[in-house]
């Protein structure tokens, strides 16, 4: 099909309700051969169409775009001649058209079967169909849902509340409502009363009377169980203080106020030895995320998606049906080969990751503007004997700072590196002599040799001052190569974020910035966003900081291992003063070999020093310290599959990195709030819920711990307490406690500075009022508007910006509304993002142990030694009244042990279920072979036998608890 005209309304509405078929058509628009058309309707004379308060946005789409078929029709009539030519109005909402003889009004099933059906029949398994005949029935039909009318009119009585669906990913028959209208989330039971909404839809609901609260499930309901709960949990008769807190607001869904047109990826559940048939017939199709329910899709030939993995989206729910219809809209590829499922976790999670278009890497330069540089320095010798001051780089003021013993420390295999780190003395060279150090480094002479003369220094000397420490974090430029509003602005702040899976990046920006221009590789000039710390080395306190655009030349380029091989050898020996290199053949980010130089071994040292000052200071603030584990994955050369996984190890060279961020991160913000108050791009993280802080405190009384949530500080010093408890021997205590904190947060978000009061600026696992990305604007959208903010905020030329540089930037335009817009994106993106990346972690993981035991074998061998399959030590996560979730470190991930409890159809369980306690998360239960019993509580460590099958919805793991 070609000569397709796209109005401008149509996409505009897209981009607002199928974010997916918006970038198809944008595709299809920026590829010539394709001959598709974008006509700007709305700011044409002709084909304008105004709009009133009363009329909604189908009805103004439906104007303007039969504005735009009778244009086009008087336009080429008037060109065509005798030729006739036929304007065709392509829409599935053909009967909401009015029909006129000058218009072929048609639905897109119509012109199918009239053009391409006696050919290619398999193409109507792409489109929507109003056939419904083999779709399952219900017994009772659910209730009709609300007109958007009625919803605005019952919501402005006070009587519906509207809120976003979170199906419970353990019990699919329970969903919570979460509503900015009230405090708590609201609990929905039961098929019949989530009246057919379904996981991210945005719904109006019925709040029941108080005396219909009750508490969260406790059931583990797979997605293959057959039957339906929907009164899990009786409220009590008699309602006290103490078991409301406990109960959340039930109700039932009354309509659908907005559903994400998105594909689900999956596969469709076809009987095996199918007889053919000429007919088009239904199959259910089961998306491979547990939340979504089962969909019922129409096709032909239903050998032809055997075996494939297939996106479909969703056409309706009919309230007699079910489950909701819906049509393939892609065939992603065959099930089990690696890049077929990582596509297919791609578009679950709706990652942007298509190829960029040539309009968006005509936007790349061809070189960083720093050749005249890298001339000077071959002539004289070294990149420091340039310029003893500023580098003049088109109308910027760079610094200088290629003397500073610079590196950067990242994991193995980094290629987008976009951030590195210095530290120095800085000699008054008015001193006759060198002067003396502080504790502890009088006793390292070899500290020395990071010294930098005077001339170099960027603060004024105090009276009498002989030294101060300069702590130095520098960041790529991206700002400097990519410009607001440019077509590969525009797509980068459409993705947000990279996106990291097992083995595999998915950038937010072309490589040719991401690991060229951008990426600050050792023995290379770049381009670099500084900020630089004077630190008083009598009080070890930070006197000044100062920000700038600059040129480095870092010396290394170190693994978070290689760091720490320097950090762990200067701690055990000294060294001389005339050694050039004092360690040799350590790893760079590549793998290959190099030696480390006296001044970087200095520079990381007293990184470190200063950031154990930093990490304690944050701590001795209220700063949590959280944990979420992750994977490290050892990958086939060949197939690319994993072969061996276990939690990745951290060094103290992680964290020695991970304060200088924040620190930049904290700086970086005060300075752009100070001058851009309302529309400043801030990072929150909100206090924990109210419910989330009553289970960790219920989670403390079980375990037989103190509790104190009345702040950050108090929470973790309630942390701190029970990781030294002398009651919990077993060394894997602390890290489950943590990991339940961690999950008992509320999600950091990003905001406009003008949407909220201060107070609520605060970031409360940093312990920090005000907080920012800066630190990775290679990887983050989000950093990369920092950046244009804090340089418009220095103006380039001073340290003062220009009235034009507050209210427009420079080289930048921001306003409260638009950073607010770019924010509710980046929220979306980025924790789509990492959710992908756990997905994908937990898919390979799976996908390695199926392997494994398809060749029957159990072992695996690890740092630790050999791990086998069927007896796994793991810890209790949850506790439910017919099983536990338990988590299985060395793979990091969560997995349900069902038990008998006499409502399960199931007959292969090998425990049943005693008693119950939801209060201290203890159950009882009895082994049915050996009538044994057995207690089991949260945290407790026991051992499993996992098992991984593989069927339409991917890889899932079983574990049956050992009864030892």
């Amino acid at each position: 099909m070609t000569d397709v005209v796209i109005p401008q309304t149509v996409l505009t509405y897209l981009l607002k309700t199928n974010t997916f078929i918006h970038r198809r058509l944008l595709q299809f628009i920026d590829d010539k051969e394709k001959r598709f058309y974008q006509f700007l309707n709305e700011f044409h004379s002709e084909t304008c169409a105004e709009r009133t308060s009363l009329t909604t946005e189908e009805q103004f789409t439906i104007d303007q775009t039969i504005n735009v078929a009778r244009f086009y029709h008087r336009h080429l009539e008037g060109i065509s001649g005798s030729r006739k030519l036929t304007i065709t109005l392509l829409t599935n909402e053909a009967n909401n058209y009015p029909q006129t003889d000058d218009i072929d009004i048609k639905s897109v099933e119509s012109y199918a079967q009239e053009h391409f059906g006696s050919k290619n029949p398999e193409i109507f398994d792409l489109l929507p169909t109003s056939d419904r005949t083999g779709i399952p029935t219900t017994t009772v039909p659910f209730q009709p849902h609300l007109s958007p009318n009625e919803i605005t009119k019952l919501i402005s009585q006070n009587r519906i509340v509207r809120g976003y669906v979170r199906m419970n990913r353990y019990n699919k028959y329970e969903a919570q409502i979460v509503s900015q209208s009230l405090p708590v989330s609201v609990i929905v039971y039961g098929q019949a009363n989530l009246n057919r909404a379904i996981d991210g839809d945005y719904v109006a609901i019925h709040l029941n009377d108080r005396t219909q609260w009750k508490a969260v499930s406790n059931r583990l309901i797979p997605r293959e169980s057959p039957v339906e709960i929907t009164d899990i949990e009786p409220p009590p008769t008699n309602l006290n203080e103490q078991a409301i807190t406990d109960l959340h607001p039930t109700g039932q869904v009354v309509g659908i106020v907005r559903r994400e047109e998105r594909s689900f990826p999956g596969s469709l559940i076809i009987p095996p030895n199918l007889k053919k048939s000429s007919r088009t017939q239904h199959f259910m199709f089961r998306p491979i995320a547990p939340t979504i329910p089962l969909i019922a899709v129409s096709v032909t030939d239903p050998s032809m998606y055997l075996g494939k993995r297939v996106s479909v989206v969703i056409d309706g729910w009919g309230e007699s049906e079910a489950v909701p219809h819906g049509h393939i809209s892609q065939v992603i590829g065959d099930m089990g080969v690696i890049e077929i499922e990582q596509e297919s976790v791609l578009q679950e999670y709706q990652v942007p990751h298509e190829a960029f278009t040539a309009p968006q890497l005509d936007c790349v330069p061809d070189t960083d503007g720093l050749d005249w540089m890298r001339e000077k320095m071959e002539k004289a010798g070294s990149a420091m004997d340039v310029d003893d001051g500023d580098v003049d780089e088109d109308d910027d003021v760079r610094w200088n700072l290629t003397d500073r013993p610079i590196c950067s420390v990242d994991p193995v295999g980094c290629r987008d590196i976009d951030d590195t780190i210095h530290a120095a003395f800085i000699f008054n060279d008015s001193q006759s002599e060198l002067p003396s150090l502080p504790a502890p480094y009088e006793t390292h002479p070899f500290i020395a040799a990071s010294s930098i003369l005077s001339q170099s220094t960027l603060f004024e000397f105090s009276q009498d001052e002989e030294a101060y420490l300069e702590l130095g974090v520098h960041i790529a430029d991206v700002a400097h190569f990519v410009k607001q509003n440019s077509a590969l602005d525009v797509e980068a702040a459409l993705r947000g974020t990279t996106t990291y899976l097992v083995g595999k990046r998915y950038d937010m920006l072309p490589k040719k910035l991401t690991e060229e221009l951008c990426s600050l590789r050792s023995n290379e000039l770049h381009c670099s966003f500084s900020v630089l710390w004077k630190v008083d080395l009598k009080t070890l306190e930070i006197v000044d900081a100062k920000f700038n655009k600059s040129v480095i030349l870092s010396c290394a380029s170190l693994t978070y291992e290689a760091a720490q091989t320097v950090l762990d050898q200067l701690e055990r020996e000294p060294i001389p003063l005339n050694r050039p290199q004092i360690v040799r053949n350590v790893t760079d980010v590549l793998g290959k070999a190099t030696d480390v130089t006296t001044r970087t071994a200095s520079s990381l040292v007293l990184c470190r020093d200063a950031a154990r000052r930093l990490k304690k200071g944050r701590f001795d603030a209220g700063a949590l310290s959280l944990s979420s584990p992750q994977l490290h994955f050892e990958l086939d050369a060949v197939s690319h599959d994993p072969v061996s996984v276990e939690a990745h190890a951290m060094v103290e060279a992680n964290s020695m990195i991970e304060e200088f961020m924040l620190l930049a991160n904290i700086w970086v913000a005060r300075r752009i709030y100070s001058v851009f108050p309302s529309f400043a791009l801030l990072r929150r993280h909100p206090p924990p819920p109210a419910m989330g802080m009553k289970w960790l405190e219920d989670v403390f009384e079980t375990v037989g711990l103190p509790f104190d949530g009345s702040s950050n500080k108090a929470l973790n010093a309630s942390l701190d307490r029970a990781s030294t408890s002398k009651q919990f021997t077993d060394l894997f205590f602390p890290t489950m406690l943590k990991m339940t904190a961690t999950r008992s947060m509320s999600l950091a978000l990003y905001f406009a500075s003008g949407d909220l009061e201060y107070s609520d600026f605060i970031h409360f696992g940093l312990a920090t009022p005000i907080y920012t990305h800066f630190t990775s604007p290679i990887r983050r959208y989000s950093d990369l508007v920092v950046h244009r903010m804090l340089a418009a905020s220095l103006n380039m030329d001073g340290d003062s910006p220009s009235p034009v540089s507050i209210e427009k930037g420079t080289g930048m335009e921001y306003d409260q509304q638009s950073v607010a817009a770019v924010c509710a994106n980046l929220n979306r993106r980025y924790k789509n993002a990492k959710d992908a990346g756990r997905a994908d972690a937990q898919m390979n993981t799976l996908r390695m142990i199926w392997k494994m035991q398809n060749e029957n074998k159990t072992e695996m061998d690890t740092n630790d030694g050999k791990v086998d399959t069927r007896r796994m030590k793991a810890y209790i996560s949850k506790v439910y009244q017919n099983g536990v979730v338990v988590y299985i470190p060395q793979f990091a991930c969560d997995v349900p042990v069902l038990m008998e409890d006499g409502t399960d159809e199931k007959t292969s369980f090998k425990q049943k279920v005693h008693s119950f306690d939801s209060r201290k998360q203890k159950i009882v239960c009895v082994d049915l072979k050996t009538k044994k019993s057995k207690q089991l509580t949260i945290f407790q460590p026991i051992f499993v036998s996992i098992h991984v099958s593989q069927d339409t919805a991917g890889y899932s793991m079983d574990a049956d608890f050992l009864f030892e």
